[in-house]
């Protein structure tokens, strides 16, 4: 216990990974006050630097990001498994090609001249940071990061989509979840990071490919993907403000308000109704 000087008002605030509590203590006998500090561990959280990203979209909502926190698990989230199938057989091609041709495919020269892959593991398990002063546990799990010819590195996340460049709805979360990648990578010793990149795998689905004889298989049909580059700035200082961010809704004792027009907080409410005995038609 530490008795401080000056007192403005019983309140908490985050200092290291402790949650320092201040507080009024009257001294019997002496007539006065005095304010000690008490401190206690804050609680560690884990989030990926993907989901780290939900905080900078330009729709964030306080009241559903409180819910993910605290939620051990969320219903109704299914997840097609053919799209980590798309990104592992990627994955598995790049260092493939690299390999043979010690070159990555004339379509991602852009990325620059590539020499080799990180070996070290990308398992979010093993890639992670502990951030000390809001004692938050971000992780990852890039989909690549690539050496350069002049021992510098560059991350690099595929994404199975139509390529949109900045305009991707989704653009502002995949930026932090790549500067997040560098962060946890710098503090790793992975350094320097000069370079980030999203890696669009657009599908094929024109005319030409639906004609093209080469297409038809024995047993079904084969689909092509056009690669397209978009460079990410690499911008370290994205991260900190949103860890305290986080920090700050996860120790709110009950979910904050809702952000206005939050569709996800409407259709919370109208389970809710139903489940009161309210009828869906109603909502």
């Amino acid at each position: 216990m530490a008795c401080v000087a000056e007192a403005r008002g019983g309140y908490t605030q985050p200092i290291g990974a402790a949650r320092v509590q201040r507080e009024r203590l009257f001294v019997f006998g002496y007539g006065f006050f005095v304010w000690y500090i008490s401190e206690s561990p804050l609680h560690q959280i884990r989030i990926s630097a993907k989901n780290l990203g939900d905080v900078a979209h330009p729709d964030f909502c306080p009241r559903c990001f409180w819910v993910k926190l605290h939620a051990k698990k969320l219903p109704y989230q299914i997840f097609p498994g053919i799209f980590s199938s798309i990104d592992s057989y990627t994955r598995l091609y790049m260092r493939g090609h690299l390999e043979r041709h010690q070159q990555l495919p004339a379509w991602l020269q852009g990325l620059g001249n590539v020499q080799s892959v990180y070996e070290g593991s990308l398992h979010y398990s093993k890639f992670n940071i502990l951030d000390d002063t809001t004692n938050i546990l971000l992780t990852g799990t890039p989909d690549e990061i690539f050496m350069l010819g002049n021992s510098e590195y560059i991350i690099v996340d595929y994404k199975t989509a139509r390529y949109t460049g900045a305009q991707d709805r989704l653009y502002k979360i995949y930026e932090t979840q790549l500067n997040g990648y560098a962060w946890i990578g710098q503090q790793r010793g992975i350094r320097p990071i000069t370079g980030l990149s999203l890696v669009y795998m657009e599908l094929i689905t024109n005319e030409d490919a639906l004609v093209h004889g080469g297409n038809l298989r024995e047993g079904g049909f084969a689909m092509g993907f056009s690669a397209f580059i978009h460079p990410v700035t690499l911008d370290l200082t994205l991260i900190p403000p949103l860890l305290e961010k986080t920090r700050e809704i996860f120790d709110m004792p009950v979910a904050p308000a809702c952000r206005e027009g939050c569709k996800d907080c409407e259709q919370v409410e109208s389970l809710i109704a139903l489940l009161n005995g309210g009828h869906p038609y109603d909502q």
